[in-house]
């Protein structure tokens, strides 16, 4: 009896320990329920049967489905990377095209900077020329006047002067003209 009860002993735990075991792997294929786990399939992946072939079959399942994924993250880094260094090349062409814009601009600035300092210069200088021009006709005015005033006096002095002689020739005439009429 003794040999009896150990057997049915064994068998209870026997019992206990796959029940719990089974509930176990159960579970752990709940947590994946959309794996694929077909317990036909899961026998030629495995020597296993039951839920542990089933088991088998989903950590395959999902293995295959991790390669996948790190495939297509390799893939997309692939293109990331490409693109990144095309975005690198327009980066680079964009800051030399910017750098030549800025070096243009400089010499834009400076050449409006030099104009300005010519149109200045011109300002000055007609300015300069206005002033001289003005004074100029002032001074040829003022000539004109004192010209007209000397011209004047002068001619003047000479419409005495011939008039002066006129009257002198008059009475020489008329002196002449006496001193036939005293000779006739």
């Amino acid at each position: 009896m003794a040999v009896l009860l150990v057997v049915v002993g064994h068998v209870l735990g026997f019992g206990l320990v796959f029940t719990s075991l089974s509930n176990r792997l159960k579970s752990l294929l709940e947590l994946r329920p959309d794996a694929f786990q077909d317990p036909i399939v899961a026998r030629t992946y495995s020597d296993e049967r039951g839920l542990m072939s089933r088991l088998a079959l989903m950590l395959v399942s999902e293995e295959a489905r991790i390669r996948t994924a790190l495939a297509r993250i390799d893939d997309q880094a692939e293109q990331l990377l490409e693109q990144v260094h095309a975005s690198h090349g327009y980066i680079t062409e964009g800051a030399a095209a910017i750098a030549r814009q800025r070096a243009e601009t400089d010499q834009t600035a400076s050449a409006i900077n030099q104009m300005t300092v010519s149109t200045q210069e011109v300002v000055e200088s007609v300015n300069h020329n206005a002033r001289e021009a003005e004074q100029a006709n002032r001074q040829a005015h003022e000539g004109s006047e004192r010209s007209g005033e000397a011209l004047g006096g002068a001619i003047q002095q000479l419409v005495n002067q011939v008039q002066g002689i006129g009257d002198s020739v008059g009475r020489l005439g008329e002196s002449t003209v006496a001193l036939a009429r005293r000779q006739i």
